[in-house]
């Protein structure tokens, strides 16, 4: 009916009324239906209805119905084999019983006769929860704004401007703790060691200087 409305440039809208359906059904069932690059055909829609519903049936059904496979299944998920091992293994060692994907054995495990083995598999990967991490407070530090203005001109030698590389997000790396300078007036450059990650004990690892 619906192709022999469509073949009289009837709008969905009105075809939808006409069969007493809702309209973004009919557009559902226009657009899945179709071949790519034809128009709606009815014989084929009817085909393609009946095989998707067909095996749709069948598949999330195979191991509920099939008491010995889904014993194995379930025997392989509780030793915490994966679905697409568990699934190897059945086709490997069990000839007897009905063979099924990996797919068919997590859509198993996600149906309501699954429960217990997807509670069981949640147990064993607890989620992971992020750390909250402590920032250290420096005591009396000043902001970088608040400097003299003849350090910013660069015209006395001595003053220097420092700061911290720590490897890591966390500063635990292999060079934690590194304090970099360079003098503003003669670009005099100095890297050292202020502490190492295991005995906390200051010990010098490198000084580079480099006169520009």
């Amino acid at each position: 009916m619906i192709d022999s409305l469509l073949k009289r440039n009837i709008s969905q809208k009105e075809i939808a009324v006409e069969i007493g359906i809702a309209e973004s059904a009919l557009s559902y069932e226009i657009r899945e239906r179709t071949r790519k690059g034809r128009k709606y055909n009815a014989s084929y829609a009817s085909h393609h209805a009946y095989v998707k519903k067909k095996y749709d049936r069948v598949r999330p059904n195979t191991i509920v119905t099939h008491p010995k496979l889904r014993k194995t299944v379930e025997d392989y998920l509780r030793d915490d084999q994966s679905p697409e091992l568990t699934a190897e293994r059945i086709k490997k060692y069990h000839r007897d019983l009905p063979q099924v994907s990996g797919v068919t054995i997590r859509n198993y495990i996600k149906s309501p006769s699954g429960r217990k083995i997807e509670a069981h598999r949640k147990r064993l990967v607890p989620k992971r929860r992020r750390k909250k991490t402590v920032s250290s407070k420096i005591k009396n530090k000043r902001s970088i704004e608040k400097r003299p203005q003849y350090i910013n001109e660069k015209k006395r030698v001595g003053d220097m401007e420092g700061d911290f590389i720590a490897s890591g997000k966390d500063g635990k790396g292999m060079l934690p703790g590194l304090g970099s300078g360079r003098r503003r007036r003669t670009g005099l450059t100095t890297l050292r060691t202020i502490r190492d990650s295991g005995t906390g004990i200051a010990n010098p690892l490198a000084r580079v200087r480099d006169a520009v």
